[in-house]
């Protein structure tokens, strides 16, 4: 496996996790209105 092959797996990986991130992030806001703990 070369380097290059890793930096683009490392750079897939980095943009799913923004977008899992944001999703995952609403629906924690979504589902706890009642409760503001969590502020961005």
């Amino acid at each position: 496996m070369s380097t290059q092959n890793i930096f683009l797996y490392f750079y897939f990986f980095l943009a799913f996790y923004y977008k899992f991130r944001k999703y995952f992030f609403e629906k924690i806001l979504n589902s706890g209105k009642k409760n503001k703990i969590i502020k961005f």
